[in-house]
């Protein structure tokens, strides 16, 4: 380390087999020295912490002995120096595995080390989004943080540290009004859920620029990662009934306080279906997650390849187009099935798309959907003109 040499190539491979060594191998070495070694490892990893390699091989020391004083120590030790950090936008989250070591770490944790779990919380609404220079990092520490809270399934007591704690979300620019403070006197639960809002709206403005913009440093396939990790776990969330007090208030917050908020996602995101077909579909998910009826995005990507019948002349449609397409189907005929009363939106689907949804008929959500349609008295009658209107377009005999 003090040769000035890049850590990445010398002082941490060098460091990797000494961890093996004197953590996990016995050794005829007196206690005394075999502590006085550890502590001494201990203190140069922790010094090195900003690397994913060094957070890698804590996790591994955490592991082996997860009983103990020492232990104890060592884990609380780690958490003291690593979380600070984490907020700073100093730990090295540059890439998929960057925040797999992250997670391997904050598991490794004994339980008491960050409960209750304040700074989880520090790291969550310090985190600098908007900081040009720390903006991947700080989004790939919000992606590993939400997932910590998701494995802890802790609600009540998350939420009652965040109202004793006052945090508040950071306003992407200055703020002279103080409107951060006057979100303090939200719910926590409202808080939360501003904080998800925001963080997707980072992660969604960082990919387009990303994809769009040539001159862009931003890492077109690590956003892609974060963004589908983030919604993937916000759907999670959402449907697992694991944080039903967050759900609910990340859905008066997006349909009372700030109603603008999932069409502008929506039209950010739609942008990308040529691109990031995955980022759509799971968009998708999360809506229906919500139980949210944004129209217009919900028509975009199903009118996006209409059934081939419906269409005067034939053309080539581009892969991801078809790959959004597909899913958002899928996605929707989940939405729809839970909404029985929505009669004009089953009239279009099965009008437009049937030959579609008899492709995907394997799907569980598409099948489920035109079981329904069928025992539906207000919608089964609108499957036979389906049936008809394809027979009469395909003059070859065919299966239905």
């Amino acid at each position: 380390m003090a040769s000035g040499q890049d850590p990445q190539t010398h002082c941490i491979p060098a460091l990797s087999p000494v961890v093996v060594h004197v953590f996990m191998t016995t050794s005829s070495t007196s206690a005394w020295q075999v502590k006085t070694q550890r502590d001494v490892v201990l203190s140069m990893l922790l010094r090195l912490v900003e690397y994913p390699q060094v957070l890698s091989l804590l996790a591994r020391i955490l592991s082996a002995d997860s009983s103990g004083e020492e232990c104890k120590r060592w884990s609380h030790q780690t958490a003291d120096v690593v979380m600070p950090l984490l907020a700073q936008g100093r730990v090295r989250l540059d890439s998929a595995e960057a925040i797999g070591s992250l997670l391997s770490l904050l598991s490794s944790f004994l339980p008491r080390t960050l409960s209750p779990p304040d700074p989880v919380l520090r790291v969550l609404f310090t985190s600098q989004l908007y900081e040009v220079e720390y903006c991947s990092r700080s989004l790939g520490t919000m992606l590993a943080m939400l997932v910590y809270i998701v494995r802890r399934n802790e609600e009540d007591s998350m939420l009652a540290r965040l109202e004793d704690l006052k945090l508040c979300v950071r306003e992407q620019s200055d703020d002279p009004l103080n409107a951060s403070s006057a979100n303090l006197n939200d719910p926590p639960q409202t808080v939360f859920a501003r904080l998800l809002l925001r963080t997707l709206h980072c992660m969604t403005t960082q990919l387009h620029t990303a994809v769009f913009c040539c001159h862009s440093d931003l890492s077109v396939p690590y956003l892609q990662y974060l963004l589908a990790h983030f919604l993937v776990t916000c759907t999670y969330m959402f449907k697992s009934n694991s944080h039903q007090l967050v759900t609910a208030g990340f859905t008066s917050l997006v349909t009372q306080t700030e109603p603008a908020a999932i069409p502008d996602l929506s039209q950010t995101i739609l942008s990308l279906r040529y691109r990031c077909p995955l980022i759509v579909v799971l968009w998708a998910q999360l809506l229906t997650s919500m139980g949210c009826q944004d129209k217009i995005f919900w028509s975009s990507v199903k009118d996006n390849c209409l059934d081939t019948h419906i269409l005067k002349t034939k053309r080539e449609v581009c892969l991801n187009s078809e790959i959004t397409h597909r899913g958002c189907l899928i996605a929707f005929c989940e939405y729809i099935v839970n909404k029985p009363k929505l009669i004009d939106e089953s009239a279009v689907l099965l009008s437009k798309h049937f030959t579609h949804l008899l492709t995907l008929y394997n799907e569980g959500p598409v099948a489920e959907y035109l079981e329904t349609c069928k025992n539906n008295p207000a919608t089964s009658g609108l499957l036979l003109p389906a049936v008809a209107t394809v027979c009469a377009n395909n003059p070859q005999p065919r299966l239905v």
